[in-house]
């Protein structure tokens, strides 16, 4: 699996640099990958409302985690 990272044509300057920063992080901390392992469990325990909320808590984490990388970075 090669993930690829597809931009607007009209991003440019540091808003590209921190967009493309950020889903650099995404890669780097394999997300693509874990993310669907995730969405999986919940599709098994589709009844279960704290795995949907579990869910909901992962992305948000991993998103919040890239966006202080990135800020650090």
């Amino acid at each position: 699996m090669r993930p690829r990272i597809y931009l607007p044509a009209g991003l440019a300057g540091t808003s590209r640099q921190a967009v493309l920063l950020h889903e650099k992080i995404h890669l780097r901390r394999h997300d693509p990958q874990i993310k669907p392992l995730y969405y999986g469990v919940v599709c098994l325990h589709w009844f279960n409302p704290l795995a949907w909320l579990a869910f909901r808590q992962m992305e948000r984490e991993m998103e919040s985690a890239c966006d202080e990388a990135a800020i650090r970075g």
